[in-house]
């Protein structure tokens, strides 16, 4: 499947503060339980979508 390039974007969570989109893949993201300076940038990650949110997360 092609994916139109000006319908798709890539950024780090903290370049995407305080904008929004329909629908968020995030990958890569820390356990919070590893600092918890990481549990803000969960919730930015996670607060950036309207309606879908995709977590995919690698042991």
């Amino acid at each position: 499947q092609s994916f139109p390039p000006d319908k798709i974007s890539f950024s780090r969570i903290r370049d995407f503060k305080g904008l929004e989109n329909e629908a968020i893949i995030v990958v890569g993201l820390p356990p919070p339980a590893e600092n918890p300076e990481f549990h803000t940038e969960h919730y930015v990650a996670m607060s950036r979508a309207k309606a879908l949110l995709s977590i995919i997360y690698i042991k």
